[in-house]
C-alpha cells in the first residue's frame, strides 16, 4: 500500500542517517502500525519488539500497548476462538485502563473502533471502555443497543428523558423547559413512516398556542 511504502521509504532514509535508537523507536512503531493495517501482524510484532528494545524505560510502555493491541486485533479480525479473542482484549484494555490511555492510537482508530466494540458486547472493563467510546466518539454498530454510550440520548417511552455521555438532564425555570418540550414535540410528531420531524411551525405552534408569545418566531429563533 501507499502508506507502507512511505513508512518504508522514511526507514531507510533515518537508517542511512544513523538515527538515535529512541528517534528510530518511533519510526519502527509507525511501520508496525501501517502493516496491522495491511494485516502482517507478525512483521508487526517485529517491528514492535525492536521499538520497544530502543525505547527509553519511560516510553516502553507505550510499545507494550500497542504489542497487546496487535494481538488483541489479530485473534478479532482473524476469528480466533472466543476465549482467545476475550483474553487478548481483556488483556490490552486492562493494561490501557491502568495507564488511563484515553489517547492511545489516534492512527489506529478504525481498528480501535471495532476493538471497543468487541469489549463492549463481551462486558469487558465496561466502565472505561464506555469512557473510551465517548472520549473518542467511535460510532455505535448497525446493531447498537439502549446500553451503548452514546453521547446524546433521548428516551420517549415511559417518560421522557435526555441524557448526555450517560448523564441526565435537569432544567430549571420556565424558560430551560422551553428546549425539552420542543425535544418533546419533535419525538411526538415524527413522521414513523419517513423519519422525518415536523415543520417549524407545527413546533412553534405547539409550544405556543396561545398569546403566550407576542414573537413566537423571535422566541423560536431564541
Amino acid at each position: 500500500s501507499e502508506a507502507w511504502t512511505a513508512v518504508e521509504s522514511a526507514l531507510k532514509l533515518t537508517i542511512a542517517a544513523h538515527y538515535p535508537a529512541r528517534y528510530m523507536a518511533a519510526q519502527h512503531n509507525s511501520a508496525a502500525n501501517a502493516l496491522l493495517y495491511l494485516r502482517r501482524y507478525d512483521e508487526a510484532l517485529d517491528f514492535v519488539a525492536r521499538a520497544k528494545q530502543q525505547a527509553s524505560l519511560g516510553h516502553r510502555k507505550f510499545f507494550e500497548l500497542n504489542e497487546l493491541f496487535i494481538h488483541a486485533i489479530r485473534a478479532l479480525e482473524c476469528d480466533a476462538p472466543p476465549t482467545a479473542i476475550a483474553d487478548a482484549t481483556s488483556q490490552f484494555f486492562a493494561a490501557l485502563r491502568e495507564q488511563h490511555q484515553l489517547a492511545f492510537g489516534r492512527m489506529l482508530d478504525p481498528l480501535l473502533a471495532r476493538l471497543c466494540v468487541a469489549a463492549f458486547a463481551r462486558d469487558i472493563e465496561a466502565d472505561f471502555v464506555r469512557e473510551l467510546i465517548l472520549h473518542r466518539k467511535f460510532l455505535p454498530p448497525a446493531n447498537a443497543t439502549a446500553d451503548w454510550p452514546w453521547p446524546l440520548k433521548i428516551e420517549a417511552l415511559g417518560g421522557f428523558k435526555v441524557s448526555i455521555a450517560g448523564v441526565a438532564l435537569a432544567f430549571d425555570g420556565k424558560s430551560q423547559k422551553k428546549p425539552l418540550e420542543m425535544l418533546q414535540i419533535i419525538a411526538a410528531l415524527q413522521d414513523a413512516a419517513t423519519g422525518l420531524g415536523p415543520k417549524v411551525g407545527q413546533v412553534m405552534d405547539e409550544l405556543w398556542p396561545s398569546l403566550e408569545a407576542k414573537d413566537p418566531q423571535g422566541s423560536f429563533d431564541t
